[in-house]
């Protein structure tokens, strides 16, 4: 068993190190690219085995770079009624679906996202509040992300 990054020897369900896996299968990639095994260099049967790793290394890298994202359903809380930014006198909460958040993101950060899916909310920008939810069902927490 070999572990890429992490602290251990030859043992199994150690930690593992997502930064050096990702560049050993980019290694494996560039090292199995159908350039670099054409057919008429390395045979058919090379040449097929090679592909097929580097489209694997490809994936796999593909979904370590996925995995520090997520989709999030925002439930976003203007102000209350008779607030003096209420300009538009929307004061409904509505939802903001955002497809691909990375897991560090900053309140500030996401706070932008959303304003950027919703420009509307522009104008309610100092006193915009979100919901999040632990899960389906489970109570809400409110946050102030001004």
């Amino acid at each position: 068993t070999t572990t890429y990054g992490g602290g251990g020897g030859g043992g199994g369900g150690g930690e593992y190190d997502p930064a050096a896996l990702k560049s050993r299968l980019k290694k494996i990639s560039i090292r199995y690219h159908p350039d670099k095994n054409r057919v008429d260099k390395v045979g058919p049967v090379a040449a097929a085995k090679a592909e097929v790793l580097c489209q694997t290394a490809t994936l796999l890298v593909s979904m370590l770079d996925d995995h520090e994202y997520t989709a999030l359903h925002i439930h976003v809380h203007p102000p209350p009624h008779g607030a003096a930014d209420d300009a538009a006198g929307d004061t409904e909460a509505s939802t903001v679906f955002l497809n691909r958040v990375h897991v560090g993101v900053t309140l500030e950060a996401l706070r932008d996202m959303i304003l950027e899916e919703r420009p509307e909310l522009c104008a309610h920008k100092s006193r915009l509040g979100m919901s999040l939810l632990a899960g389906a069902g489970a109570q809400e927490t409110r946050l102030s992300i001004t």
